[in-house]
């Protein structure tokens, strides 16, 4: 199901994303499929590893997905923003496609991975009221999320 929705993901990325007109709802929902996908699958594994219960794979799955969404914003971030020789990788690869980006402008990007950096940290506090040992998952979001 995972590979499904990367490649479903990557198809639309590839070919949505250029049009005009295409919604921000539309460009998080392909983040979601091509980011956010891969993002959950690690961390149900994980849980399924763990011996989580049903509840805790949603809070797992839940917490992938909005992580996966944040990293693929914060690239959009750092492909229109970031200086190739800071970042290591070449910029402004995104520019024959819309972004979130350039639907809210930077400010509003920067928000938007606050947003679902929280969302993230609080899938990860409903785990801990469950006596789980989170800090590893909080140190990769922050590690993952650094500008």
């Amino acid at each position: 199901k995972t590979s499904k929705r990367l490649a479903e993901g990557q198809r639309r990325d590839l070919s949505e994303l250029a049009k005009i007109g295409i919604s921000l709802t539309e460009v998080i929902y392909i983040n979601d499929l091509k980011s956010g996908s891969p993002f959950a699958y690690a961390a149900l594994i994980g849980g399924v590893l763990g011996n989580a219960s049903e509840s805790e794979l949603r809070i797992l799955d839940s917490f992938g997905r909005d992580l996966g969404v944040a990293y693929q914003i914060k690239d959009d971030i750092v492909d229109f923003s970031g200086k190739e020789e800071e970042i290591g990788k070449p910029t402004g690869q995104d520019e024959r496609k819309i972004t979130v980006v350039d639907l809210v402008g930077l400010s509003g990007a920067h928000d938007l991975v606050a947003s679902y950096e929280r969302s993230a940290k609080n899938h990860l506090n409903q785990l801990r009221q469950d006596s789980r040992d989170v800090s590893l998952l909080e140190s990769l979001v922050d590690v993952i999320l650094k500008v």
